[in-house]
């Protein structure tokens, strides 16, 4: 019962549809404003597009995916679920719009464009040599920052925001790559050619890791030693781990979970730390 919840959550896309929930609250959180009532129809909107993009791709055919990974045996056994959640969420993000700020309504414009081409049969970026983790990181970075920023009612402009965005499309490009070497035979297959498909399997890891210690330095250079160099440094240290442990035999659970499960837990170690520091204050 335990084991069919599990796959559920994440096979479904309802977990990483809640990293794109933890990763907005922590853009709330850095820029020091307060949770409001009207917050919640914006959470729901980047949860369902998030929920809607993720599951538009699986119904896109790509050849050499394995039909007996759990996740693909899992879908075709719950088609009849997953669509019917998809239906449900589509009426969510809709219903959302009518309460959200016009302004990132407009500022989704192209994102929907990046995202619904990112694999499509006829217009697939994803085709386009190394641009996939890029347009990843990029889509990831301004729908969990700039667009709460605007929401709030920043300027995409203003000095907070921009160090916010660097700072997660670097975090977020350390955490793509390791997808990548996951579907690095895959993309080999269908002639994608990525980071780890040019570089191999060892040095993309390195390459991964390289951009978790950017993370964390650029942030010093930004904020100081505040609470949030101790969240970074926390993250940043189980992330380098996780993507050390990486085998060439991994199953999608450790990805899913692991990987994924980073940018939920980016949010705790930011709440717990930045709690701590008000109390030593």
């Amino acid at each position: 019962m335990i084991q069919r919840f599990f796959h559920f959550i994440l096979f479904s896309n309802l977990f990483i549809s809640v990293s794109s929930i933890t990763l907005t609250l922590s853009t709330f959180l850095i820029l020091n404003t307060k949770f409001e009532p009207h917050d919640i129809p914006f959470l729901l909107f980047i949860f369902a597009s998030t929920f809607l993009t993720y599951n538009v791709h699986i119904w896109y055919k790509k050849e050499g995916d394995d039909p007996e990974l759990p996740r693909n045996i899992w879908r075709r056994r719950n088609s009849l679920l997953t669509k019917g959640m998809f239906v449900f969420f589509l009426l969510v993000l809709f219903t959302s719009l009518f309460f959200i700020s016009g302004k990132v309504i407009w500022f989704t414009m192209h994102l929907a464009v990046f995202s619904l081409f990112y694999s499509a049969p006829l217009l697939n970026f994803k085709r386009i040599p190394f641009l996939k983790i890029f347009l990843i990181s990029y889509v990831w970075s301004i729908s969990t920052v700039i667009l709460p920023s605007i929401n709030k009612g920043y300027s995409v402009l203003d000095r907070e925001v921009i160090e916010i965005f660097v700072q997660r499309i670097i975090f977020i490009l350390a955490l793509a790559i390791p997808f990548d070497i996951r579907d690095i035979e895959v993309d080999r297959r269908n002639n994608i050619d990525t980071l780890p498909t040019l570089l191999g399997f060892g040095r993309a890891k390195l390459l991964s890791v390289i951009l978790l210690i950017l993370f964390i330095v650029v942030g010093c250079f930004f904020y100081g030693w505040d609470y949030t160099f101790y969240s970074r440094l926390a993250i940043g240290i189980l992330a380098v781990y996780l993507i050390i442990k990486i085998k060439r035999s991994r199953s999608d659970l450790y990805y899913m979970v692991g990987i994924d499960g980073i940018m939920i837990l980016s949010y705790v170690f930011l709440s717990v730390f930045k709690i701590l520091f008000n109390s030593g204050n």
